[in-house]
């Protein structure tokens, strides 16, 4: 039987106070410190916490940052404490009313946090553990305006 967990993220505009979305996120296994500590939470937008030490494909609880090269904050949640592979992320978009939406192709795809955003060329590129002795570089590129994804490469490479 598998243990699972949700959780219930609620985003609040600073200046008014108000809750302007709350997302819910489901997970099949957290580590016990995951949501415990607002310093695991990190905002490429803000710059706050960008010290933050990254370990085992861990970049925090909570990450502010442009995903789909817009200009507006999108959010990666994470969903899972991972395996052999690092923490899992749910990846929402802001729309332009200021909702965040799932996005099923980079949560379901992708998975894991970026650990390179190419700005130029509208990329982000993941690297995860694959095996005992390799690891899985994969490339995603942004298309449409900011609607859709695809990924442009997946190597494997020995360590």
């Amino acid at each position: 039987m598998f243990d699972s967990c949700s959780l219930q993220v609620k985003i609040i505009d600073k200046k008014s106070t108000n809750v302007v979305d709350s997302l819910r996120v489901f997970s099949d296994y957290y580590f016990d410190e995951v949501m415990k500590n607002c310093l695991n939470a990190v905002s490429y937008t803000s710059s706050f916490n960008l010290d933050f030490e990254i370990q085992d494909n861990y970049f925090g609880d909570v990450i502010v940052c442009d995903l789909n090269f817009d200009g507006l904050e999108d959010l990666a949640v994470i969903r899972n404490s991972g395996g052999n592979g690092g923490s899992e992320y749910n990846f929402y978009i802001q729309s332009e009313n200021n909702k965040f939406l799932l996005n099923e192709f980079l949560s379901d795809t992708m998975r894991f946090f970026p650990s390179k955003i190419d700005l130029k060329n509208k990329t982000i590129t993941t690297f995860s553990h694959a095996g005992a002795c390799c690891l899985n570089e994969r490339v995603f590129q942004c298309k449409n305006n900011s609607v859709s994804w695809e990924m442009r490469s997946s190597e494997l490479n020995k360590r």
